[in-house]
């Protein structure tokens, strides 16, 4: 592994945190929550290792300190929930999330209102966090790479663990 590469990954550790949680783990999370949330986000970011090795990305990531590399993770995970919010509020992804609104439908003990919001928000946070951490290592072309049989596990993988990383914030 690079130490480009190293930076990259641990630079997103920090800016999952910043997505989801607007803080640390340990400060937003319950208690039952907290090792489940950093094995899942362990998995999620040694599967986005195999994705970046995968498609032959090399971030052009260097800190000097680890306060500077946090500093750059939060600075990317507001730019990614400003993009999340701009891709949110096109009208075909609208449609869809009110398609996701209306599947829900009732849950027990919600309003209509607070399942919209967990909607928008679950829809929001896997946006930001595909941002964050794919759109750069994509937009090189490295979508082919992930076409073939192991491709296409690990693009899963990523958006089960994903999903789940987001599930276990909101709870």
């Amino acid at each position: 592994m690079s130490k480009s590469t190293k930076s990259e990954v641990l630079k997103h550790w920090f800016g999952i945190d910043s997505i989801l949680l607007g803080g640390t783990p340990k400060e937003k999370l319950q208690e039952s929550n907290f090792d489940k949330y950093l094995s899942t986000k362990g998995a999620l970011l040694s599967n986005l290792y195999e994705m970046y090795q995968k498609i032959g990305y090399e971030p052009n990531s260097s800190y000097t300190t680890v306060k500077e590399m946090s500093d750059a993770a939060i600075e990317l995970a507001i730019a990614s929930k400003i993009r999340a919010k701009e891709i949110l509020e096109n009208a075909s992804v609208g449609n869809i999330v009110r398609s996701e609104i209306k599947e829900m439908g009732d849950v027990e003990g919600l309003s209509g209102e607070q399942v919209a919001r967990y909607v928008i928000l679950k829809r929001r946070n896997a946006i930001a966090l595909d941002s964050m951490l794919l759109e750069n290592a994509l937009s090189d072309g490295g979508k082919k790479s992930l076409v073939d049989w192991k491709g296409k596990v690990l693009v899963d993988a990523h958006k089960t663990l994903r999903d789940d990383l987001i599930d276990i914030s909101l709870q």
